[in-house]
């Protein structure tokens, strides 16, 4: 009985102990600490925005979950003005917005204003931007992560993808900065006729598969229907400097000898070939179903034009981390 009462006395005494270590902490329940490390984010991200005089690319991927590629988008913060410009590969044209940053969720918070074009993205619903208020994640010397506070409508939960800026005069997006830069002199299709009404062969490289991406296409004008197609494309509705085509396209190889291509609304541009499905327009399988099943077999919604002559042109398209993910040909 003795030795009971000894170890039960021990462990009283070690409860006393425990107890008084959890209730004596360095940190201050007041949040001091969380204040400081969100005003040094914000510092950081701050600085980080107004020093970067070439700007930040943002990799935007779709949300469709077969999609292995992601556009280069370039930033350039003011951050004593507050304007944002833009520069995408939509159009040549400088884009300018405002932005705002705050620290109301506890995290930075960056945001796009109306009309930006973080906002026209968001609004069309099919990428990976599901808001335009950004939960600022980390700052380096080369990145910014962030994530959008929602995803989705405001009935969506919080927390969408993960995303990443990255710092434009780095070497790893120097391609991108010469790009958006100098967007168009590679090419346009609309005004390539020559590739009009014949049959093509499209012949692509994946780095993340072994086999090929094989499949044959032809590209048509759609006439008279043009200004109707384009005023409620939403993508050249917003860019009236793109246009829609129609191209034949079959998502089988090899092809079956009674196979029927899908007849597939394709917007093209300067340097840039894309597929955005939209329910604005009917038929859906014109709209809708032809450009989602375009953009599953090719495993990408958009190509980039390296170059292009009378009989082919040369295609290829990049990752969520700037590498060339995409090589390829369409032509004779």
């Amino acid at each position: 009985m003795k030795r009971k009462n000894i170890l039960l006395g021990a462990f009283a005494l070690l409860l006393v102990l425990g107890f008084g270590s959890c209730q004596k902490s360095d940190l201050p329940l007041d949040g001091t600490v969380s204040k400081e490390r969100i005003a040094a984010l914000q510092s950081n991200l701050k600085k980080a925005l107004h020093d970067t005089t070439q700007g930040w690319v943002m990799m935007v991927q779709g949300l469709n979950a077969n999609v292995r590629t992601a556009m280069p988008v370039l930033l350039k913060f003011d951050t004593l003005t507050g304007d944002v410009t833009t520069r995408t590969l939509f159009s040549k044209d400088k884009q300018s917005s405002k932005f705002v940053l705050s620290a109301s969720t506890g995290v930075p918070l960056l945001s796009f204003s109306t009309f930006s074009y973080i906002s026209q993205t968001y609004t069309a619903a099919n990428t990976a931007i599901t808001d335009f208020f950004f939960k600022v994640l980390d700052v380096t010397a080369d990145s910014i992560t962030i994530q959008p506070f929602r995803k989705g409508n405001i009935y969506q939960s919080e927390g969408g993808a993960i995303m990443k800026l990255f710092r434009a005069s780095s070497d790893k997006m120097k391609w991108a900065l010469d790009l958006l830069n100098a967007p168009g002199n590679t090419g346009n299709i609309f005004t390539q006729t020559s590739l009009f009404g014949r049959d093509l062969e499209v012949r692509l490289k994946a780095s993340f598969a072994t086999d090929s991406i094989r499949s044959r296409t032809g590209f048509y004008s759609w006439g008279g229907s043009l200004n109707v197609v384009k005023s409620n494309t939403p993508i050249t509705r917003t860019y009236p400097t793109l246009n829609p085509i129609v191209i034949e396209f079959y998502t089988t190889f090899p092809i079956p000898a009674n196979a029927v291509p899908l007849d597939v609304n394709t917007v093209v541009g300067d340097g840039l070939i894309y597929w955005q499905p939209t329910t604005a327009l009917t038929p859906a399988d014109y709209f809708l179903n032809g450009p989602n099943a375009t953009i599953n077999f090719l495993k990408t919604d958009y190509l980039l034009i390296k170059s292009m002559t009378a009989n082919s042109v040369e295609v290829y398209a990049v990752d969520a981390s700037g590498n060339v993910c995409i090589t390829g040909r369409i032509g004779d």
